[in-house]
């Protein structure tokens, strides 16, 4: 059954299931991990993948190197950030004297500076500085002489940069903020594959542990019908039907019968193990032969016709798209690229176009002008201002060394693409083929086990009316109970495989961008439409 889980991204896990796929959606309900799994008697594949990304530490590792890229982008965005700039100074004169009379006073002079301006970069490449200043000052030598006098100044001033050439829409800061926004792309989904193959990883294990559960019921029905056969066998020989020493074949019997019984228990305890491990359950749960469950039952078979080139190819184009490995080699190409734009126009010489507008109001005298007297156009000055600045490096040895690295590293993410898109190739084809071949055996050996049911029992009947041997009874029987195993076997490795068919398409596990939300695909069904 689907599951889809979501955390909190700030505040730790908590999960939210629901029935989503790639191609299959139903709604959502929530679900929390087992508080208490030692009373728990059912404990369903959907439980285990819910505890795994719930509890595993590798998983919170993994997420957290999404949280550090994010921080990373962030960092890369600082130069587009508005910026506050103000100074206050007071400047006192003891004193006071007019350099171009010679006359002095002994008064103290004052002079009193604001000013406050607000800086913009924009991504494009603009630099915009608006502010406003006031100047006041008060010298005692202008009641002495004219040429000195009392007086404030207030204006507002407006000053844009605007790049023509170098800096222009792909300047250093912004290819620099647009390529780790894509490495952040690249993470996330190398995030999703590590995740992904932690879910792979419990979805086997949960089979293997399937699988393990029901050879211990056939080992010990078989042990079972052993020791009844061993009661029959005991009348015969009482009745000189048959001699002793065939009573020594069914004791063999039941002794590898009980050998085999143990060996699952032991399969059995081995899976519980590493699911504890997988999915943090170890912490409270520490002796798992004590624990008893009752686990999902194995998908169910369907059938597809071995080499289907269609479904393969079908499913060669879902995993081209979805393969996370892929995903992440297209994003570093990405960035790659963006950053071989940056250095093809480091390389352009630098043309700006500079313009001013400022506007100021003078007051003679004490008194302090206000600013909103600048906006009277008979009080004010109004400034303006144009300038075209040009500048070339001769060598740009920085921006060629750079541009032929990063020309190197796109053409291998061009490689390591190529390869990656073959190997999905393969790997899905594998996968494809497989499912065909073990949904034909799993059939198979349904049809093994029906057969040999029918010749035990069949065999038994024709024992017990003299027309048959202990020996061949006993035959029938083991070939039955191996039958059996191989079938669960076969059911497992079924189970398994399709899970690791969603896995090389890239649709076992699906995220949201911060990873508070996921959609695990339907592993116990195949869906091909």
């Amino acid at each position: 059954m689907t599951k889809a889980l979501t955390h909190g991204c700030r505040y730790g896990p908590k999960y939210l299931f629901s029935r989503t796929a790639f191609f299959f959606l139903s709604t959502f309900f929530y679900m929390q991990p087992h508080a208490s799994l030692a009373e728990s008697t059912y404990f369903r594949l959907t439980d285990a993948i819910a505890d795994t990304l719930h509890n595993d530490r590798q998983v919170g590792v993994l997420i957290l190197d999404v949280v550090e890229q994010q921080g990373v982008v962030q960092e890369k965005a600082a130069p587009f950030d508005y910026y506050v700039n103000s100074e206050i100074e007071h400047d006192s004169i003891r004193d006071a004297q007019d350099i171009s009379t010679g006359v002095k006073s002994t008064k103290w002079a004052h002079e009193n500076r604001g000013r406050i301006e607000v800086a913009k970069k924009t991504r494009p490449g603009t630099r915009i500085l608006m502010g406003s200043e006031v100047l006041q000052s008060h010298n005692p030598v202008s009641n002495l002489v004219d040429s000195a006098a009392d007086g404030s100044i207030a204006g507002l001033f407006l000053r844009i940069e605007q790049p023509l050439l170098k800096d222009l829409l792909y300047g250093r800061e912004r290819v620099d903020e647009i390529a780790e926004k894509w490495i952040l792309e690249a993470v996330k989904s190398n995030t999703l594959l590590e995740i992904s193959a932690r879910i792979l990883e419990t979805i086997e294990f949960y089979w293997d542990l399937a699988a393990s559960q029901k050879i211990i019921d056939i080992q010990m029905d078989s042990v079972k019908k052993t020791e009844e056969l061993m009661r029959n066998t005991d009348d015969l020989i009482k009745e000189d039907e048959i001699p002793k020493s065939d009573r020594v074949q069914v004791l063999a019997l039941l002794a590898n019968e009980n050998i085999a019984l143990e060996a699952a228990r032991q399969e059995a305890i081995t899976s519980t193990q590493q699911l504890f491990f997988l999915t943090g359950l170890g912490d409270r749960i520490t002796d798992p032969v004590v624990i008893d469950w009752k686990l999902d039952d194995f998908p169910k078979i369907k059938k597809i016709p071995l080499g289907d080139e269609q479904i393969i190819q079908k499913f060669i184009s879902i995993g081209i798209m979805n393969r996370p490995e892929i995903l992440s080699l297209k994003s570093q190409l990405m960035a790659s690229k963006y950053i071989v734009i940056g250095d093809l126009n480091a390389l352009l010489p630098s043309l700006d176009i500079v313009g001013e507008i400022s506007s100021s109001n003078l007051q003679m005298g004490r008194r302090t002008r206000s600013l909103s007297s600048i906006l009277s156009r008979d009080q004010s000055e109004t400034d303006a201002s144009v300038m075209l600045r040009f500048s070339m490096p001769l060598q740009q040895s920085e921006a060629r060394g750079r541009l032929r690295q990063q020309a190197a590293e796109s053409e291998r993410f061009n490689l390591l693409l190529s390869r990656s898109r073959h190997k999905a190739m393969v790997k899905i084809r594998e996968a494809t083929t497989q499912h065909a071949t073990l949904a034909e055996l799993v059939d198979k050996a349904e049809e093994e086990v029906k057969y040999n049911s029918e010749l035990v029992s069949n065999e038994i009947i024709r024992l017990n009316a003299g027309a048959s041997t202990l020996f061949v009874v006993l035959d029938f029987q083991r070939r039955l109970t191996n039958s059996k195993r191989e079938l669960v076997r076969l059911q497992a490795r079924y189970a398994k495989n399709l899970a690791l068919l969603y896995y090389e398409m890239g649709i076992l596990l699906s995220s949201t961008p911060c990873f508070n939300e996921y959609a695990v695909a339907n592993v116990e069904q195949f869906v091909d439409e």
